[in-house]
């Protein structure tokens, strides 16, 4: 009589049980299913974290209730003592739903206090942009545009920019793969770190679209071909018959190998079939100040590092590499205007972080960055300083990368580029 009535008790309540039990992860579907799908899937992870542990918990305490029930049956006929009450199967029952439903109440409760202070508490910290260029280079620029006004918005929080500058910006680039992927680290790529260094670098540490997360296209420059003024040529014309005149003798300047500056020179060789040397730097500064004083001859590069110069007259732009003239520029005329009309070349800047890092993080930056790259005063600052301010999601992001690898690393091939 004692082992059927714990028999039938202990199925039972297990059914009842594993019924309670199933419901809890399923219950934010209901709750939130017109929410955030990020929300809801944080929510759904941390319930499930807590469900195991409250299994456990009600199996334990089922046990130990129906146990006790027969252990002190069993004492007392050992004892020789008559039964006066054997606990009843309602009664069992009673005592472990009533278990059973406050340690889910808590687990519910407790999965749904994790979800919610998973997605309210980033960020909680200031956070790095790493730049792997030096201060004053187009990626630079852009990444303090852009930190400042998020630092002054609504993320919370400090976003601060850090140079990490060597081997045309791969050293920087590896060294946000390796940090932490919190939403903590983010970095301010380009056509360099992105799209050529992995054509350019048989050995490079990192994949772009294996080891970056994408969160936006922040901006685009295209490139113009710049000369000094004592070279004394005043046309793209004009500088291809000095070129050919004086082989090897002109040189040109780059922020390290395999970045835009390296690749748009070496087209410009293969384009006119010129043979002018590659200099490279490892920053912006030491490079423009090599090409003012007439050191370098030509630099092919965008107007936000040289345009104060060129407006002072301290350096004579002969043709921009884009199909439409700059608007700060209206004088100068294309690369097909003036008789190049193969060569084309811009260069662009965009946010990623490293893979893995929180959804959230990667969403909250996105809508923060639309919102500032939507903004007229920060429009109006790109623009002046020769950017073309962009835009997006993630996802258009991810599939700009792409095709951006591909594009140059025919570019790569066909150049001839090399490292020196």
């Amino acid at each position: 009589m004692i082992s059927n009535s714990i028999e039938n008790s202990t199925m039972t309540t297990m059914k009842f049980v594993c019924g309670l039990l199933a419901a809890i992860p399923l219950a934010p579907a209901t709750a939130f299913r017109a929410g955030n799908k990020t929300v809801r899937n944080r929510i759904q992870s941390a319930l499930r974290e807590t469900t195991m542990p409250a299994i456990k918990t009600l199996l334990g305490l089922f046990t130990g209730v129906v146990l006790a029930g027969a252990n002190a049956a069993l004492a007392q006929q050992f004892a020789g003592q008559h039964i006066t009450r054997i606990p009843s199967r309602r009664g069992v029952m009673k005592r472990t739903l009533a278990i059973a439903a406050l340690v889910a109440s808590s687990a519910f409760l407790h999965g749904l206090a994790m979800a919610q202070a998973g997605t309210a508490s980033w960020p909680a910290k200031p956070i790095r942009m790493v730049v792997p260029f030096g201060a004053g280079s187009p990626p630079d620029v852009v990444a303090r545009v852009i930190s400042r006004s998020l630092s002054e918005g609504g993320l919370g929080q400090q976003v601060v920019v850090e140079n990490r500058v060597g081997a045309g910006g791969t050293i920087g680039s590896e060294t946000v793969t390796r940090a932490p992927a919190d939403g903590y680290t983010i970095m301010l790529g380009s056509t360099s770190t992105l799209a050529i260094a992995p054509s350019l670098y048989p050995n490079l540490a990192y994949k772009p679209e294996r080891d970056f997360a994408p969160i936006i296209l922040a901006a685009s420059a295209p490139f113009f071909i710049v000369v000094h003024p004592s070279l004394g040529v005043n046309s793209v014309k004009e500088l291809i018959e000095l070129a050919k005149a004086k082989p090897g003798q002109l040189s040109y300047g780059s922020t390290g190998n395999g970045t835009p500056l390296h690749i748009a020179g070496e087209m410009f060789k293969t384009t006119t079939g010129v043979n002018i040397l590659h200099v490279p730097y490892k920053e912006t500064g030491p490079v423009n100040n090599d090409f003012l004083a007439g050191r370098l001859q030509i630099m092919f590069q965008q107007l936000p590092s040289l345009v104060q110069h060129i407006l002072a007259g301290r350096l004579k732009p002969l043709a921009v590499a884009s199909i439409q003239r700059d608007r700060q520029l209206p004088d100068v005329p294309t690369t097909s205007e003036a008789g190049l009309p193969g060569y084309k070349v811009s260069s662009w800047f965009g946010v990623v972080a490293p893979r893995g890092s929180p959804p959230e993080a990667i969403e909250r930056l996105n809508i923060d960055m639309n919102k500032v790259l939507s903004q007229s005063g920060v429009r109006d600052t790109l623009t002046r300083l020769g950017f073309e301010p962009s835009g997006g999601s993630p996802e258009e992001f991810a599939a700009f990368i792409s095709a951006e690898n591909t594009k140059w690393s025919k570019a790569v091939k066909s150049s001839g580029a090399k490292l020196d």
